[in-house]
């Protein structure tokens, strides 16, 4: 039935605050989130033939469409940060901060409009204060908008950053209302740090194993 066909009681299993979940994906941030990170993600799965099956592995006559996938993908991502919302906020007490680790994939992770920011966005966190997103051994292929089947070591992508999803101009913006920036909409969901942020980073942090097996911590902001 796809995401639009879920009725509330059952949504209300997957996503802790509809209204939020659908104010996230209403922002120009995310919607270069979607365009750089999501329709790859579709592109490689279609190629790999995985989308020629329902999830129960269900047989289809022809590939999942990217709304479909797209839906998905959003449903999964706001899944995990409610459920780990809704643990943090039964194990959070006056004299108690609990500390919530998420292993997961880096498509949820990186460029800052996956999981991490959604769990803020539902706790109602300060912009970056107390969620921080960590990609572990990123690739240049991990960063690279490119659907790449051969991996030619003597011809890698570019180490891709940041993304820009704004034009750098709204910094002339007034700075001391967040209200009156072009990118209220982006900050308040927590998908970027400061309202006058045009670009969506990698991750907050990257942790590169050495060659002795040792992580060493790359702070990216």
């Amino acid at each position: 039935r796809g995401l639009n066909g879920l009725d509330k009681t059952t949504l209300l299993q997957y996503v802790l605050n509809p209204q939020a979940f659908a104010q996230f994906a209403k922002t120009p941030a995310f919607a270069e989130y979607v365009r750089y990170v999501v329709e790859p993600s579709y592109e490689i799965h279609r190629k790999l033939g995985i989308l020629r099956n329902t999830v129960t592995g269900i047989p289809l006559d022809s590939d999942i469409p990217l709304s479909t996938f797209y839906a998905g993908r959003i449903l999964v991502d706001e899944a995990m940060a409610s459920r780990a919302a809704s643990w943090y906020k039964s194990q959070k007490t006056p004299t108690n901060k609990p500390i919530f680790i998420g292993l997961i994939g880096s498509d949820h992770v990186k460029f800052s409009c996956g999981v991490p920011a959604r769990f803020s966005n539902l706790l109602n966190f300060e912009t970056g204060s107390e969620t921080l997103s960590i990609l572990l051994n990123p690739s240049p292929y991990d960063t690279s908008q490119q659907v790449l089947f051969e991996q030619n070591q003597n011809d890698l992508p570019p180490f891709v950053l940041q993304i820009r999803f704004a034009s750098s101009s709204v910094n002339q913006e007034k700075q001391s209302d967040t209200s009156q920036t072009a990118l209220p909409g982006a900050y308040l969901a927590r998908q970027i740090r400061d309202p006058t942020q045009t670009v969506l980073p990698l991750a907050d942090l990257l942790l590169i194993s050495g060659s002795d097996d040792e992580i060493s911590g790359v702070p990216f902001l």
